[in-house]
C-alpha cells in the first residue's frame, strides 16, 4: 500500500480517520480487492510513523463498517463486500437532500396511512399485508425479490387506509424510493425492519391507529438511520 500520509501536531487528533480514509480510497480505486491482506498493525505503525493504537482504532472503525475483517492471529482482510458499500456510501453522500425529502414525505403519509389502516382495514386487508411482511422475512437480504416484497408490504398497507390521494403522494417517489430500498441492506448495521414491520401488523389487526402510527414511526426512523438522515 502507498505510503499514506505525514501528519502534523494538529492532525493528531484525527490521525485514525485520516488512516481509515486512506484505506477507504485505496478499496475505491482498486488498489485493494475483497480478500486481500492489509500490513501488519506494526508496518503501518512504522510506515506512518504513527502508534499502533492509531492504526488499530481506525482499523477497529473500518471493521464496524463492514469494510475489513479483523482476523485474529492471521490479520485484517478486505471483505468481498467493500467496494458496494463504498459505492452505496457515496450514492447516500450525494443524495443527502433528495434523501432527506424522501424520508420526510415518508413520515408524514406512511405514519397517516397505518394510522387509517387500523380503522378501516377488512380482515382480508390485514391478511394480506401479513403474507406481504411474511414473504418479506423468506426473502434473501438485498435481493430484488426482497425489494419486491418490502415494497408490497407498504403499499398494501396505502390498499387498506382507502386513501388515494396518500398513495398517489409517494408513487410519484416510487422509482426513487426502489433504489434507497436496494441500497438500504449494505448500509444496515443491524437488522430490524423484519421485526418492525411485524409490530405495525399487530397494531392494525389491532384496531389501535395509536399504536400503528408509533410502529410505523419507529420503522421509519430507523430506515433513516441507515441513511444517516434525521428528520425533526
Amino acid at each position: 500500500m502507498n505510503q499514506l500520509f505525514t501528519p502534523s501536531p494538529r492532525q493528531r487528533s484525527t490521525i485514525p480517520n485520516e488512516i481509515a480514509r486512506e484505506i477507504q480510497r485505496n478499496i475505491a480505486n482498486g488498489d485493494l480487492k475483497g480478500g486481500d491482506k492489509l500490513p501488519s498493525v506494526d508496518a503501518m505503525a512504522t510506515d506512518l510513523k504513527v502508534s499502533r493504537a492509531s492504526v488499530r482504532e481506525a482499523l477497529h472503525g473500518l471493521e464496524a463498517l463492514g469494510l475489513i475483517e479483523i482476523q485474529h492471529g492471521r490479520g485484517s482482510f478486505v471483505t468481498h463486500e467493500a467496494d458496494r458499500r463504498l459505492s452505496t456510501a457515496r450514492w447516500v453522500e450525494e443524495q443527502q437532500y433528495q434523501l432527506l425529502e424522501l424520508c420526510e414525505l415518508r413520515l408524514a403519509v406512511e405514519t397517516a396511512a397505518a394510522r387509517l389502516a387500523a380503522t378501516k382495514a377488512s380482515e382480508a386487508e390485514i391478511d394480506a399485508i401479513e403474507e406481504a411482511n411474511n414473504r418479506f422475512r423468506d426473502s434473501v437480504g438485498g435481493s430484488d425479490e426482497r425489494v419486491r416484497w418490502d415494497t408490497e408490504f407498504h403499499f398494501r398497507i396505502f390498499d387498506a387506509a382507502k386513501n388515494r390521494l396518500l398513495r398517489a403522494s409517494l408513487e410519484m417517489s416510487l422509482e426513487y424510493l426502489t433504489e434507497a430500498r436496494r441500497r438500504m441492506p449494505i448500509l444496515e448495521a443491524a437488522g430490524g425492519t423484519t421485526s418492525q414491520h411485524d409490530a405495525v401488523v399487530q397494531a392494525i389487526r389491532a384496531r389501535d391507529p395509536e399504536a400503528a402510527t408509533q410502529a410505523m414511526r419507529v420503522h421509519l426512523k430507523h430506515v433513516e438511520q441507515g441513511l444517516g438522515i434525521n428528520t425533526p
